[in-house]
C-alpha cells in the first residue's frame, strides 16, 4: 500500500458514519495492512480529529490479536495447496476470503459463507488462473470481523 492507497482508505474511511460497521472493517484493515507489511504509517496509530482524538497504538494491536496465523503451511511451496484454518467461524456465518499481494491488489476474493467444514483449501491460484508466488496477505471477515496475516509463497 503506497501514499495514495492510504489516502484513498482514509478518504473511503470518512464517507461513513462514525463508529459504522464499514468504517470499522477499514481501521481495521489499514491497522492489520500496517501490522502485516511490519511496517508504521499514518493510519499505525490512528488519530480521529473529529472527536478530540483517540488512538490505536501498535502494541495495542499486538495485544488483541489483530493480525492472525489461519493459513499453512507458511511459508509454503508454489504448486503446493494451502490450508486455512475455519474454525473460529461459526456455520453459516459471512466469511469473505481476500488474498492480496504486497502492494495491496486484490487477487483471489471468494464468499466462503456455506461452507461446512473446518478448513478451507487454496490452491494458490489468483482468479484467472495464474499461480501467485511472493509475499500474500490474505483477510477473513464476517460481518462484526476482520483477520489479517500474512503468508509466504516460495
Amino acid at each position: 500500500m503506497g501514499a495514495e492507497g492510504d489516502a484513498a482508505l482514509l478518504n473511503e474511511y470518512y464517507t461513513y458514519p462514525t463508529g459504522s460497521a464499514q468504517a470499522q472493517l477499514l481501521e481495521d484493515s489499514v491497522a492489520s495492512y500496517s501490522m502485516c507489511y511490519g511496517i508504521t504509517s499514518p493510519f499505525t496509530s490512528f488519530v480521529d480529529p473529529g472527536t478530540g482524538g483517540w488512538t490505536v497504538d501498535v502494541e495495542e494491536l499486538e495485544a488483541n490479536d489483530s493480525v492472525v496465523h489461519l493459513a499453512y503451511p507458511d511459508p509454503s511451496a508454489i504448486g503446493a495447496p494451502v490450508t486455512f484454518d475455519l474454525t473460529r467461524f461459526q456455520r453459516g456465518e459471512r466469511l469473505l476470503v481476500r488474498i492480496m499481494d504486497a502492494s495491496g491488489r486484490l487477487l483471489v476474493e471468494l464468499d466462503l459463507s456455506a461452507m461446512s467444514g473446518t478448513t478451507w483449501i487454496w490452491d494458490g491460484l489468483d482468479t484467472q488462473g495464474r499461480t501467485l508466488q511472493g509475499q500474500l496477505i490474505y483477510q477473513l471477515i464476517t460481518g462484526t470481523e476482520l483477520l489479517a496475516g500474512r503468508l509466504t509463497r516460495l
